[in-house]
Formats: C-alpha cells, structure tokens, sequence
C-alpha cells in the first residue's frame, strides 16, 4: 500500500522505545522524514481502532528516568581538588604555564604522567607547592622558637615543649621521604646524555654551588671547558683558603695576649653568669681586670720564674728600682738587699673605695704606690693623701702591732706588696740591716704621735737595742 490513497495518523514525536529504520521515515516524495509514522484502516472495528490508539498512547508517553541525587558545589569542589591530577600532577598556574611556554606542552607533560606507572609528585604539581610553603613557616618557626628555649628555658623543658618539638621533627622526617618520590626537572639537551655526562655535569653544578665562585662571563659550553672551569674553581678556592689561613695564623700571633685576654674575660663573664653575681658586681670585675692587664693578659710570675737567676733579677731592677729607692729605709741598704726585697714585691689591683688596711688589725704587708691615690683615716678622718711613689704600711713589718690607721683607695690604685714573711727572710739574709730597721721603725712611730704606754716601751727598747743586733717578733701566720 502508498502512503497516497490510505488515511494516517502521523504523530510527530519519535517512540523512544522503539527503533525507527530509514525505509520507515520516507512520505510519498521518498524524502526522509523524522516523523513517526502510525497507519490505520477505516474497515477496522472500532474496538481494535480503540485498543491501537490506546497502544499508540502508550508508546508516545516519554518516559522519564527518575532523576540522580546531585552532590551539593562545596562537596564536589572538595571531591575535584583533592583527586590525584589535581595535586599531584603539574599545575595549571600561570607560572608553570611560563615554564612549559604552552598550554599544549602543560596538557602533555599532564599526559605523560598519567602514564607513569610508579607514584611521582610533579614538581610543579600543588601539593609540592602547598607543602613547600608549610615546611618553610615550620622551619621559620623552630628557628625563632629552638634557641629561645636554649637560651632561656634550657633547664625547664616541659612536656608541652617535648611533645611540639616530636611533631616538628616527624614533619621533617615527612619532608625527606617526600623528596625521594619528587621528580626533576631536566633540560632537553641532557635526556640523551651519558652516564659520564650527566655526572659530570652535576658534579660542576654542585661545585659551584658548594664553593661560591664564579666561571666567568660565559659558562662552558662542553665537557672539556666543563672540567676546567672546575679545576680552576677548585685551585682557586684552595689558594683562598691558604691565604686566610695563613692571615689568620699571622694575625692571632701578632696579638696573642689580646686573644688571651679575651679568651680570659669570656671565661669570667661566664663564671659570673653562673653564680649569678650582682650586676654591680661585675661591672667592677670587669673594670678590674681592664685595669690591671690593659687587654693584654699574661702571666708575669710564669715567666719570670722561667728566667735563669741574673736574667729574672736584671728584669725586676729595670722596672722597679726606682721605685723602691723612693722608700727612705730600704735605700740605706745595700744593693743586694734592695735586689732581694724588688724580687719579693707583687703586684696588685685596687679600685676606688677598696680598703687596703683597715684600723685594728694585725699588719703583715707593706704596699709601694706606682700609680693612684689613697687616703690615710685615723677615726674616720682624713689625715692625709699619699700618691705616686710614695709608701706605706712598714711599721707592721718591724715591729708585730695592730694598725692605727685605715688606708683607702681614692682612685684605682697601682701597689706593689711586700709580704712580712717575705721581709723577715730577706733579712735574715741581710744581718746589717736589723739596726737600721729599728731606727726607722722608731722614727715612724714618733711621727704617728701615738702615747700610749706600749710605744714608749717599744722605743725604750730600740734605743736599747740600737747598737746591737735587733730580734724582730716573728711573723704571724
């Protein structure tokens, strides 16, 4: 039958459960056509027309999937930054974008790593970059917090401390394994390479790096010019190293008390430091110290007792002949006894405000003034000043008395001590100077003008004594 002498249906909606062929489709120009089309005749009962349009009804109702639960935008941005392109893989930033010069070659460096069968982290990939930045505010954190806590807190470590610094570490370990499954980036040229190439490539890269030196206006351009640019780097920085050496050496032997002293002062600094020394304390320590060794320190008593016995006495005379010539009674002597008292001197600090004898104790020292000022106190009163090159303090080792006079430093003081036991030994090697002695201890204790009973009797018996051999009271221990 045609499509032109029998009566249609023609319903313009295609059955989507039923498969529509070509032949099918054509109207009577035998052109295709996207219509469904249904024939019915006019001689059919009218129940079976009924019962085909029912059919027809049913077959054109569009059927509806029931539709899919859609996961909500923040839980499917979530799902799409965490997936293992996305962190990864290169990343599609604008600078890495630069580096790879093309969307095309990023989209193909994407590709080639998804066929990668072992685990790579891209260098370029976000994860590196975000973990990157977290290890450098980790480190920057330890750096500021770790020697805080040494410097501060070092006796007190707590668990808080203990348990944050276990964390820290286990980022780190992290960080280490992480670079073991993190690729390079390696240049076009280098793919083909040798074995021998590629190591000696990295070898002069690793030496620049290590050394810090320059090759040049132009780097090499092959292996030969690679190796000597290395070798001359390598001499090069020997030859520095020997010559900052050498400079080193030359100038710590130039100054070699001033590193001592240094070395000394660091070591006092610290000794304060741990027995926890007023602040006041230490200023005055310090100024001590800078005083009495005008940063050059040395031990004088060392290498004097170093010295054969004419060269340790050619020494003291030369600084300290004058000085001790200045005391009246010690010049009467001979020169063999001045000889032996400069050999028994020492030499001592004292800064302003120091009490060098105090009133009412037992003498058992003699002091000789280089440099400064003191002041003699009877009382609490000021009696007088004694400067440079004067004396004082002999009667305690002539005659075995409490002192009558308190003595002060007005200034920073430069004294030279002769012991009394020292004193005692030098005479007995020198029996002359016994009488002499006694008279200068009478002479002083007239000029103190003390009347007491006690002093009369002691003059009585130096006046006694004095053509004879004195016995001096022994030293007190």
């Amino acid at each position: 039958m045609s499509f032109a002498s029998r009566p249609v249906f023609v319903i313009n909606k295609v059955s989507p459960l039923e498969t529509v062929t070509e032949e099918g489709l054509k109207n009577a120009d035998g052109e295709t056509s996207d219509r469904h089309v249904l024939e019915v005749e006019r001689d059919l009962p009218a129940e079976r027309a009924k019962s085909e349009l029912d059919v027809l009804q049913s077959l054109t109702t569009t059927v509806s999937p029931k539709p899919k639960p859609r996961r909500s935008s923040v839980s499917e941005t979530i799902g799409a930054a965490f997936t293992r392109e996305n962190l990864f893989h290169a990343a599609e930033k604008d600078f890495v974008k630069k580096i790879y010069r093309s969307e095309k070659a990023l989209k193909e460096e994407q590709q080639r790593q998804q066929h990668i069968k072992s685990f790579v982290i891209h260098p370029f990939s976000n994860f590196r970059w975000y973990w990157d930045l977290w290890m450098i505010l980790l480190m920057a954190i330890t750096l500021v917090i770790l020697p805080i806590n040494i410097a501060f807190f070092s006796e007190q470590i707590s668990l808080q401390w203990s348990i944050t610094n276990c964390i820290t570490d286990s980022f780190f370990m992290a960080d280490i394994v992480l670079n073991f499954f993190t690729g390079i980036i390696h240049h076009q040229n280098e793919e083909n390479a040798s074995k021998w190439e590629q190591y000696s490539w990295s070898f002069f890269k690793a030496i620049c790096h290590m050394l810090s030196i320059g090759f040049g206006q132009h780097p090499p351009q092959n292996l030969t010019e690679m190796w000597c640019a290395t070798l001359s780097m390598m001499l090069g920085a020997t030859f520095y190293a020997l010559f900052i050496g050498h400079m080193s050496t030359l100038l710590l032997s130039i100054d070699a008390s001033g590193r001592i002293y240094n070395e000394k002062i660091s070591q006092v600094k610290e000794y304060m430091r741990y027995r926890k020394i007023p602040a006041s304390t230490q200023k005055r320590v310090l100024r001590y110290y800078e005083h009495r060794y005008q940063r050059k320190y040395f031990d004088e008593d060392t290498i004097l007792r170093e010295q054969s016995a004419p060269l340790r006495k050619e020494i003291v005379q030369h600084h300290l002949r004058s000085l001790v010539k200045k005391a009246e009674f010690l010049s009467k002597g001979s020169p063999g006894f001045v000889i032996d008292i400069i050999e028994k001197l020492h030499f001592e600090v004292y800064l302003a405000g120091d009490v060098i004898i105090k009133a009412g104790t037992r003498g058992n020292a003699m002091y000789f003034i280089e440099h400064g000022t003191v002041k003699i106190c009877i009382n609490e009163r000021v009696v007088g000043t004694l400067q440079d090159g004067d004396h004082f303090g002999e009667i305690s080792l002539l005659i075995d008395e409490r002192r009558v006079a308190s003595v002060v430093a007005a200034s920073t003081c430069d004294l030279y001590r002769l012991a009394k036991e020292d004193f005692q030994d030098v005479l007995d090697e020198n029996p002359e100077m016994h009488a002499i002695m006694a008279k200068v201890a009478k002479e002083r204790l007239s000029k103190i003008g003390t009347t007491s009973k006690k002093d009369e009797e002691m003059e009585t018996v130096l006046d006694r004594n004095s053509s004879h051999k004195v016995t001096f009271a022994s030293p007190r221990k």
